[in-house]
């Protein structure tokens, strides 16, 4: 199952969190490792020190619990930029064997940068918007993105045990 969630987080909060990545990217991470221009910038979330992100994990992490398991709890997340003419090509969410689900919550909308999945399906980015889905079951990737800066957070979710 894929669900879409509109109206996730409100205008401001998603103001608020890019804000925050703009004002700390000097310390983020360019992703993926070793990408050039055009690439994204990552915050991990145990570097990001903002009562506003870790409230919306916990949001995230019961919205989990109301559609899917309550067994699950969020494993990591992280503020992204792309920068225009970034992609990330289809893939697998593989990076930890026990990751099971994952979520994007989008923070601007743009006209470009999709979500996009193998069998055709095309989310668009729309601010405060939250997907969730299986990322081990359902591959994934974002389009190029041609408007302007694309800004989100995914979030990743695995069981309890």
């Amino acid at each position: 199952m894929i669900l879409i969630l509109d109206n996730f987080i409100t205008p401001e909060e998603c103001k608020r969190l890019i804000k925050y990545h703009q004002k700390h990217e000097q310390s983020s991470a360019v992703w993926p490792v070793g990408a050039t221009d055009p690439c994204a910038h990552q915050l991990c979330s145990a570097d990001i020190k903002m009562k506003l992100f870790h409230q919306i994990l916990n949001r995230a992490q019961q919205k989990v619990h109301q559609y899917f398991d309550k067994e699950m709890m969020t494993d990591r997340a992280d503020l992204i930029k792309h920068d225009i003419g970034a992609t990330h090509n289809l893939h697998y969410d593989i990076q930890y064997s026990w990751t099971t689900l994952a979520s994007v919550v989008y923070l601007n909308t743009l006209t470009s940068g999709h979500t996009v999945f193998e069998d055709g399906l095309k989310v668009s980015p729309r601010a405060g918007r939250m997907i969730l889905f299986d990322g081990q079951k359902y591959k994934h990737g974002v389009e190029k993105v041609l408007d302007k800066k694309r800004f989100s957070l995914p979030i990743w979710y695995r069981y309890l045990r």
